[in-house]
């Protein structure tokens, strides 16, 4: 028997509804924009990578200052995480 884990959610029902890349047909098609579009920023701007703010190798940051503004705002995104892209 496979048992609730979360509310009513068993194993099963949370891989379903975690797993957003197959709810999307053309999820690679994204995937792979937005690694090429990271790509592009990572190159084409000034950007300081991987600072750390913890002692894990995953505790890191990326920051991309705008070029030439000595006072701008922060935008800052924290991403939630799932268990699958």
């Amino acid at each position: 028997m496979n048992k609730p884990l979360f509310l009513n959610y068993n194993k099963t029902d949370l891989d379903r509804e975690y797993d957003n890349r197959s709810k999307v047909s053309n999820a690679a098609d994204y995937i792979n924009r937005w690694t090429a579009l990271s790509a592009q920023v990572r190159t084409d701007g000034p950007a300081q990578l991987d600072i750390a703010y913890g002692p894990s190798e995953d505790e890191t940051l990326d920051v991309f200052p705008v070029a030439g503004v000595s006072k701008a705002p922060i935008h800052v995104f924290f991403h939630g995480g799932y268990w699958k892209a």
